[in-house]
């Protein structure tokens, strides 16, 4: 009876485990099959293309295990938007939000809106407030001696995890079930080092970088109540500053230029242009970009403001820079430094748009 117990037994597991094959497969199926928004593939030498084919059938919610599926591998874990104050960085970080749906976390996380930026400002608190902080106390606040962060070293590694709000912000960004994000606040031009260092991912973020005429920004600044008395002068050299070490601390990484002017120019075509780029980052879009989003985010006050019939104060290769009209008396001191300062600006401006300052041997002007 033992024997035929035995038996019994024995062909009851080989009819059994069969199923419990299947069931297990089907299991895995399902885990893998709709779960991932962005699918890829390995090429022949092993590598994960850089290309996500879009899939229609996004799911919101991921549970943990699920995030550790391969097709997640080399994937980058979002985009950092690169650009000085009032340059049109909330515009085009709310284009990849609303248009391309990147993960940015919820409003309560945000800075609220304002009047000069009724639509937001898509800077997360706990980005802002713990980079400013350590900002005012290394050179004085985002306005401070901000080339002195040129020296990587200045913050050391252990100095953001000192703020439970980066932290926050940290845990945000290394959670694969919030991929692709983005993230936007100015003072990353000089903070990026400090940030890269604590994100973990296979690749790094896609960087995005955008500019605006330099006048213009100063001039923009230089209107808000607190900053009336700061003259157009300080905020030209700044506006160097902050691009120079922008342009600096991305090199190497994965970059989709851009302006504000061809945004507001063209915000449809020049929006799908930069989610196609970033697809090539390995950082691609969740949606398809629809033309009356692009245009709901355009920001007229960024249009360009400047009188084509002002008078050429210099050629700079195929750049014409014009003159402008200073609140200051001619030939004094001030206007000369003020003039002086006008000019570095526009030809790093000019290079920015005819593509010379992206290169790694580029000569920056020398700041006093």
């Amino acid at each position: 009876s033992i024997t035929i117990s035995f038996v019994a037994l024995f062909l009851l597991g080989a009819l059994i485990s069969p199923l419990l094959v299947l069931r297990n497969l089907h299991k895995f199926s399902s885990a893998t099959k709709n779960e991932d928004t962005f699918e890829y593939v390995k090429n022949p030498k092993g590598e994960f293309s850089s290309y996500a084919a879009l899939k229609t059938n996004e799911k919101k919610d991921v549970n943990v295990e699920k995030t550790k599926d391969p097709l997640l591998t080399g994937k980058a874990p979002g985009v950092i938007i690169l650009g000085m104050h009032r340059s049109g960085t909330s515009m085009l970080c709310g284009l990849l939000v609303t248009g391309f749906k990147y993960h940015i976390g919820s409003k309560s996380k945000l800075l609220d809106a304002k009047p000069e930026n009724p639509l937001g400002y898509f800077e997360r608190k706990d980005v802002v407030f713990p980079s400013e902080t350590i900002l005012k106390k290394e050179v004085g606040g985002w306005n401070g001696d901000v080339t002195a962060l040129s020296n990587t070293k200045l913050i050391s590694e252990g100095t953001l995890l000192s703020y439970n709000l980066a932290k926050s912000a940290l845990q945000f960004l290394n959670d694969r079930r919030n991929w692709p994000w983005v993230l936007k606040d100015p003072r990353l031009c000089v903070m990026l080092p400090t940030w890269l260092n604590h994100i973990k991912s296979e690749l790094p973020p896609a960087i995005v970088f955008t500019y605006r005429d330099p006048l213009e920004v100063a001039l923009s600044l230089s209107k808000r109540r607190s900053y009336k008395k700061v003259n157009i002068t300080f905020w030209l050299k700044l506006w160097i500053e902050y691009n120079m070490l922008a342009i600096r601390f991305s090199e190497n990484m994965c970059i989709v230029f851009t302006s504000s002017e061809e945004v507001v120019k063209r915000p449809y075509e020049e929006g799908t242009r930069i989610g196609d780029e970033l697809r090539k980052c390995g950082a691609p879009p969740l949606q398809i970009l629809q033309q009356t989003i692009a245009n709901s985010f355009v920001d007229e006050s960024l249009q360009h403001k400047k009188d084509n019939t002002d008078p050429l104060l210099e050629k700079y290769g195929e750049c014409n820079i014009q003159a402008y009209e200073s609140s200051l008396e001619e030939h004094t001191e001030e206007y000369i430094g003020e003039r002086e300062m006008y000019l570095k600006a526009m030809r790093v401006y000019c290079d920015l748009k005819n593509g010379k300052a992206y290169k790694k041997d580029y000569v920056w002007p020398i700041l006093k």
